[in-house]
Order: structure tokens, then sequence, then C-alpha cells
């Protein structure tokens, strides 16, 4: 029993909400297991992430990881942690069984993704198209996960292709008011980051483009009747 795996882990978003996960399988077989019986040890690891001092973050500990009949089978084990203020954790993996006969695992695709909540931006009032002189609210539509969540829109006039910040436009929701063809005519999205990290491409989600389209008034022309 004991630690017998420590890896840094660099670059991660400060006070962000992470998933880590790792798949594990007991690589021993039924005949293993009947020779070792009844002193048959199964694998069992503690999973830990630790800041740089030592506190831990989160754990797992996986159980004892069974034996599959049909082949190597693989269990995956993982748990969810706040980073803190830290943009490094180190992962560590204990054994909590003895040696002897059995205890015989392999690990792979040992991974770490940023618990990320939902962006689903609504406008109000919806439409295909708006008239010159309107007024339309986007609904930002960020679902739960963040703690203090910062926010930005953003503005694109080129299908999408470029995107500038639109300055003061930093709630989340955005009121377009006083519709015109330009330069309201667009593409919008929002930017969402845990407070501190929105200029960190990143440590942030960005929303599906919301298009606002202004058509202007009909003209109309008054034709004289030229009947005597």
């Amino acid at each position: 029993p004991g630690e017998f795996y420590r890896k840094k882990i660099t670059g991660l978003c400060p006070n962000t909400t992470y998933i880590f996960s790792a798949f594990a399988a007991n690589v021993n077989t039924d005949s293993v297991h009947s020779y070792c019986d009844p002193n048959y040890i199964f694998p069992d690891i503690l999973f830990k992430i630790e800041d740089p001092n030592g506190v831990v973050l989160g754990s797992q500990a996986s159980g004892k990881i069974p034996i599959t009949s049909n082949g190597l089978v693989w269990q995956q084990y993982g748990f969810s942690f706040s980073s803190r203020n830290q943009s490094s954790v180190n992962l560590v993996m204990v054994n909590n069984a003895p040696g002897g006969c059995g205890n015989d695992l392999v690990l792979d695709d040992i991974s770490f993704y940023i618990c990320s909540p939902t962006l689903n931006p609504q406008t109000q009032p919806s439409k295909q198209a708006y008239c010159i002189g309107e007024n339309v609210t986007i609904l930002g539509g960020l679902g739960p996960g963040y703690t203090n969540p910062q926010f930005q829109w953003q503005f694109s006039s080129d299908a999408g292709i470029t995107w500038n910040d639109i300055p003061g436009e930093t709630n989340q929701d955005i009121i377009l008011k006083n519709l015109t063809i330009l330069p309201v005519i667009g593409q919008y999205r929002l930017i969402v980051a845990e407070n501190g990290n929105i200029g960190s491409s990143t440590c942030r989600i960005t929303s599906p483009s919301v298009a606002i389209n202004v058509v202007p008034p009909p003209t109309l022309s008054i034709i004289p009747n030229n009947v005597a």
C-alpha cells in the first residue's frame, strides 16, 4: 500500500470546476483468482487531486476493481473539483491494497476537462427579421455551474469570421435599441467565464451565435391616373 503515481498538472484556469477521470482495469483472470483463493487481493486505488501545498481538492476510491470473465473490461472513475485560486494541481494515486497474490491493474485515458454550464441565447421578441426602429433583447441563457460569472458580448459583421468585443456590454443579457441597418445587423454571441478568467480563451465558454437581420420599410410610389 502507498502512493505509486504523482504528476503535476499545469495550465489550469483558477477558480474553475474541473472533471477528472481515469480508466482502470483488473488484468487478472478467473484462473488467477481461483489459484489465489482464499487470499486473492483485488486492486483498490485512491485517486486524489491536491493543490501545490498538499491540500486535497477532491478524491475518489475505486473500491475493489473486479475481475471480468469476458476479458479486460475498463472501469471509469472520476470526480469534480474546484481549482480554487490555483493554476496547477497534483494528480496522486494511492494503492489501498497490499502486495501478494493479485492486485494487478492497468490504467489509461487520464483526462481533465472544464465542467462548463450551458449557454443558449434567445431573442425577445423572436423573429426572422426586425424592422428599423424596433428594440430586441438577447437573453444569455446561462445554465448553472459558475459561482461568479463574468460576461462579454461580441459582434461579427462578416458571418462569424471575426468577432469583436462590444464596449460596455458585460451583462448576461444585451438590449439592442432602435434597430438600424448598420451597424446592428450581423451576429452576436456571449462569452462567459468565472470572474477573472474572461481574458483567457481556454478558460471561457462561447455561446452559439444569434443573427439579427434588420429590413428597411417597403418603398411606396404614387402613379397618377392619366385616364381622361
